[in-house]
């Protein structure tokens, strides 16, 4: 009779454990119901009069049998990255405006991805690891719209939301093998013509740079750029670019061969150490 009641308590315990184990997965259209609130009391606290509509999209991103996390973009712009799993905090990451495309993202922001997946995916197979502030940090969030209570936003310095890719990269090197044509723009040479931009700042250029990139023995062959006969035309940049613009375009293409730029097909990549120099003397 002990061995049968023993029995029993054990079935019971696997199975209190198997729904408590079910019951932290967050379905899709919670999530969507917990990003709209939490979006939205963000909207509220800025003073932005904005009402969220629809959502323009629900991935999820899963490893497994694993839900990892959901991206929800809403229509108009604006979306949240959400733990799919409430053993693991809630918001992993918002934005007022603009979307997250899964299929068009920066490698650093890959990276910053992969390290999130990381850490949700050895939160969950490991039962013994307890993030204190996860659980008080749902509740916020179901209740008050509020990942973190008191917690505020970090706006980004700049207010351009420029890319690497079309249109801002339509100087840079042909390659039908890239995403859209052309070779990426390169962070460091965002980085720098965002810069720039921020300052409008000079109208004009010096000196000249001639290189050509090693991808492929230079099959793009050699860059050069006059920058003492080149014309900034500030006025013409605007925070967004999502048409051709030749001045975006050419003042994305120049930093980069400021900075002699390896360009390749899915990603380009300078040295940070050249931007100073370049800077100063281009």
């Amino acid at each position: 009779m002990k061995r049968y009641f023993l029995l029993l308590l054990i079935l019971c315990a696997l199975c209190f454990q198997s729904l408590t184990l079910v019951s932290q997965n967050l379905a899709q259209n919670e999530a969507i119901s917990l990003a709209k609130s939490f979006l939205q009391s963000k909207l509220i606290q800025t003073g932005n009069p904005r009402t969220l509509a629809g959502i323009a999209q629900c991935d999820l991103k899963s490893s497994g049998e694993k839900n990892l996390y959901y991206i929800i973009n809403f229509d108009e712009g604006g979306f949240v990255i959400l733990s799919a799993d409430k053993r693991f905090y809630p918001v992993l990451a918002y934005a007022y405006d603009g979307n997250f495309e899964l299929d068009n993202i920066p490698e650093n922001c890959n990276t910053w991805l992969a390290a999130w997946e990381s850490e949700i995916l050895y939160t969950l197979e490991n039962e013994n690891v307890l993030l204190t502030d996860q659980s008080k940090a749902w509740e916020n969030l179901t209740t008050e719209g509020q990942a973190v209570k008191g917690a505020k936003g970090v706006a980004p310095l700049t207010t351009c939301r420029w890319s690497q890719t079309e249109p801002h990269n339509q100087m840079c090197p042909a390659d039908p093998d890239s995403y859209d044509g052309h070779t990426p723009v390169g962070c460091v040479a965002l980085a720098m013509a965002q810069l720039m931009y921020y300052y409008r700042f000079p109208a004009s250029g010096a000196g000249t740079v001639l290189y050509t990139p090693p991808y492929k023995l230079g099959i793009y062959g050699p860059q050069y750029v006059n920058f003492a006969e080149a014309f900034y035309n500030c006025p013409a940049t605007t925070d967004l670019c999502r048409e051709t613009n030749d001045a975006i375009a050419r003042l994305c293409y120049h930093t980069g061969v400021s900075v002699e730029t390896g360009y390749m097909p899915e990603s380009s990549g300078a040295s940070i150490n050249k931007v100073s120099d370049a800077l100063s003397e281009h």
